[in-house]
């Protein structure tokens, strides 16, 4: 995967959107913490390319947070 990509995508439960780097995901996967009885659902994932853009940063801000809009925040 392109070190320029990153993944974007929202969990339904909560409506939070996240932003992960694409080689991140590859190398590491993705780490939950949930407590009993809770859960996640996950929709929309995206592809997003990020040349000359401030989705890299943005992913480093947010560090794995989530937020209720990636479009406002971006």
């Amino acid at each position: 995967m392109p070190a320029r990509q990153v993944i974007a995508w929202r969990d339904s439960l909560t409506g939070l959107e996240y932003l992960r780097r694409g080689n991140d995901l590859a190398e590491r996967g993705l780490t939950l913490d949930i407590h009993a009885y809770q859960c996640h659902v996950f929709l929309d994932w995206r592809e997003l390319q990020s040349p000359g853009t401030a989705l890299g940063p943005l992913c480093d801000q947010l560090n794995g947070s989530g937020v209720p809009n990636l479009d406002d925040r971006w």
